[in-house]
């Protein structure tokens, strides 16, 4: 592979850190390999590629680095013809280049910085043009118009390119005007749209776009939230877009003082905002909704005046984002499945929990965002519950599960829809596994209509050890191969 990485041969694996030991423990080496051992058979109607974004230190980092301050690094199965391939490449964004020349690592800690700190990444983010001289590029990955995107909440995208994975560069989805775009963007599959937003330090609002299929800006506006809080994601219906006002609140210069950036303040109260969908920001409506935080929409649809929203949903502050995790125990991902039913006329807000078990990084059929689907999927990850992949049928209201071994971690599940499929959950969920007790990666694929009777099919045991990690994306074999 091209631009080799150079790294200090004394990294460690394992440091007094939550962050940075056990399946979160970094690696280093960028490799590619082919013809993959495979334990069981790989579907034959299975063509495509598999690519996963999360946070990878590229040196080694402070004391207090957080998970989300690694550098991205993307990570790629290739399933073609009965047969696999596994690559993995670090997104060249400015700030891994800097850090390449200087051979350590300088980035600051998002969630956890120090004055000091603060204050020369606002001195060097002045100097350098803004944030996005520290864009990491590690959170996410969206496909749209032809082109594969890493995302990170607090810049912008950087392009890749899906053969190699190789680094094309920073796009910035507003233009000229320069604005971060969050790590989870929508595409409407019946038009083809990109809808997106960007969360703003100054002004107490949120920026929100939408790009055509083609990619051209096509609408823009600015959302007063009276308030700058930590909105991660956001859902969208055929009609409408739907924003997240959690008292999880962002104090930008809280560090300079010893401070936390992020505090949970749940008297401040909590809102949903709805905003039909190429409305002007002064028109969306907030409704009251029980304090709580969230980091995925699983969906969201509407039946005439009634929009339905189902996502996964903290009661509290998370506990990864503990400034100061140096244990498992105190970074558990214990949100739960959660429902909100909205009548938009009257502003009535009906709202629980489908079930009280762990659930995070839902994913539903890409087909169905924005319209009403029976089955969606999660992971029980990183919580105090068994390990695994959950099938929720958001019409019985119930789930199955299939866990894994105490020592195993379940990242993301992707559905993967068969060609001319026949049913809703016609289709396998993809994910990457790492067993902490033997320090080994494996990618697993499940047959969604068998979910509560053995449904991995294949295995495929990954050449290097695949750090947990954040968010991927499924490309199609038809759209890689033509990219």
């Amino acid at each position: 592979m091209s631009e080799p990485v150079s790294t200090a041969s004394s990294f460690p694996t394992q440091m007094p850190n939550a962050y940075l030991s056990g399946a979160l423990a970094p690696t280093q080496d960028e490799i590619a390999r082919s013809d993959l051992p495979v334990v069981g058979k790989l579907p034959q109607d299975l063509n495509g590629m598999w690519v996963r974004n999360g946070p990878n230190p590229m040196f080694p980092p402070a004391p207090h680095y957080h998970w989300f301050d690694g550098d991205g690094m993307l990570h790629g199965v290739r399933i073609e013809d009965g047969k696999a391939s596994y690559l993995n490449r670090f997104v060249r964004t400015s700030s891994w280049k800097k850090q390449q020349q200087s051979g350590r690592n300088h980035s600051p800690s998002y969630v956890n910085a120090r004055p000091l700190e603060h204050l020369q990444t606002l001195a060097q983010g002045a100097r350098k043009g803004g944030a996005d001289f520290f864009n990491k590029a590690n959170t996410s990955l969206v496909w749209h118009h032809g082109k594969l995107f890493a995302l990170w909440e607090a810049g912008s995208p950087y392009e890749i390119r899906p053969e190699d994975l190789g680094t094309v560069g920073p796009d910035n989805f507003f233009g000229k005007q320069q604005h971060a775009v969050t790590a989870h963007p929508k595409i409407d599959p019946v038009t083809g749209e990109l809808l997106f937003f960007g969360n703003s330090l100054r002004g107490n609002s949120v920026r929100y776009g939408i790009l055509d299929r083609a990619g051209r800006l096509v609408h823009q506006t600015t959302i007063p939230v009276g308030r700058i809080v930590m909105m991660h994601d956001f859902a969208i219906t055929r009609r409408y877009t739907i924003f997240f006002d959690f008292p999880m609140l962002v104090r930008p210069l809280m560090p300079l003082v010893g401070g936390a950036m992020l505090r949970y303040r749940a008297e401040r109260g909590a809102r949903i905002g709805i905003l039909p969908r190429y409305g002007s920001g002064d028109q969306v409506r907030w409704l009251d909704i029980e304090p709580g935080f969230l980091f995925h929409v699983l969906n969201a649809w509407e039946n005439d005046d009634t929009l339905t929203l189902y996502a996964c949903r903290f009661p509290g502050a998370p506990g990864v984002l503990n400034r100061r995790a140096t244990s498992r125990d105190q970074l558990q991902l214990d949100a739960s499945m959660y429902r909100w039913v909205i009548d938009v006329k009257s502003g009535r807000v009906v709202e629980g929990a489908v079930d009280d078990r762990p659930a995070e990084f839902p994913r539903v059929d890409d087909a169905l965002v924005g319209a009403q689907s029976r089955y969606g999927y999660a992971a029980s990850f990183l919580s105090n519950d068994a390990p695994a992949l959950v099938k929720y049928d958001l019409i019985a209201n119930t789930s199955q599960r299939h866990e894994f071994a105490p020592s195993q971690l379940a990242g993301e599940g992707i559905f993967v829809p068969r060609p001319n499929q026949v049913s809703e959950d016609d289709g396998y969920l993809v994910s990457m596994v790492h067993d902490e007790a033997d320090d080994r990666s494996e990618f697993v694929i499940l047959d969604c209509r068998r979910f509560d009777d053995d449904p991995v099919i294949a295995r495929i045991p990954m050449p290097q050890r695949v750090p947990a990690g954040f968010h991927g994306v499924w490309i199609d074999g038809r759209s890689s191969s033509s990219a």
